[in-house]
């Protein structure tokens, strides 16, 4: 879901477009970020230009780049289920803060998303 800015990537491939989005969702990349968040008057600043700066290339050969990919896959298809099943969620009139919160939420509470934070984390302390 495209938020209030849109910041964009070419990719050679759809696996390293599941990374990206993979790592580029979980709660690791906040952490990795935080020491480099600029503050201003009124709080964070240019949070959203600085996970490229943390995010490692992506390498096909590496088995936590492709867990990642795996496990963004499966999530992206739970997600597209939600929004087929949920007219609320899918409905682009309705505020999209708050269907990211709630699509965000309904995540968190899968096995799934901790696996694929887990393994960000990992990927990221490198």
């Amino acid at each position: 879901m495209i938020d209030q800015t849109l910041y964009w990537r070419v990719v050679p491939s759809e696996d390293e477009a599941f990374y990206f989005v993979g790592i580029l969702n979980s709660d690791a990349v906040t952490q990795a970020i935080q020491p480099f968040v600029p503050q201003g008057e009124f709080g964070e600043r240019h949070l959203h230009t600085l996970p490229h700066r943390v995010i490692p290339r992506f390498d096909a050969r590496n088995r936590e780049h492709q867990q990642i990919v795996q496990l963004a896959r499966e999530l992206n298809q739970i997600v597209n289920e939600w929004l087929s099943d949920d007219a609320h969620l899918a409905d682009p009139a309705r505020s999209i803060s708050a269907r990211r919160r709630k699509v965000r939420t309904k995540m968190q509470a899968l096995e799934k998303f901790s696996e694929l934070e887990k393994t960000s984390a990992f990927i990221l302390q490198r």
